[in-house]
């Protein structure tokens, strides 16, 4: 069974994600604090995470910094999760080593799944519906 981390600062949106990450049969680690990812992370070796860039103590950038840069955990892959778009965070978060950079705003907790899954490599596409009324589907 499959381990992710999911560090989200604001309680609805981990418990969303939460849910749809058990429902895969991962095993879900969860916090809204930034020490306790650290903590997390060390103790438990997750093969993903999912990094709040706004977390209690310690944002998810510097969290990032921190796991990148110990032989222990610098292979997790991780995603960095905001809740508005921030050109300057997504770029420093890719500069740091992320996998993804999401905004809460406008991406379908599902389909955060699906990535971290195809990072994973259980699968190798998703569909995204781009249109309900006409059920218009791409497939990345």
């Amino acid at each position: 069974m499959k381990k992710i981390l999911l560090a989200i600062y604001d309680d609805i949106t981990r418990a969303v994600y939460k849910q749809l990450f058990l429902e895969e049969k991962f095993t879900v680690f969860e916090t809204k604090n930034g020490r306790q990812a650290i903590h997390i992370a060390f103790s438990y070796k997750p093969d993903f995470a999912i990094l709040d860039v706004r977390l209690l103590e310690v944002g998810g950038l510097e969290v990032l910094k921190l796991l990148q840069k110990d032989p222990i955990t610098y292979k997790i892959p991780v995603i960095i999760f905001s809740a508005i778009e921030r050109e300057s965070e997504r770029l420093q978060a890719m500069d740091l080593g992320a996998w993804d950079y999401i905004v809460g705003a406008t991406t379908v907790p599902t389909e955060v799944v699906a990535k971290v899954k195809i990072h994973l490599g259980f699968q190798k596409t998703y569909e995204v519906v781009v249109d309900p009324r006409s059920e218009r589907v791409i497939r990345v």
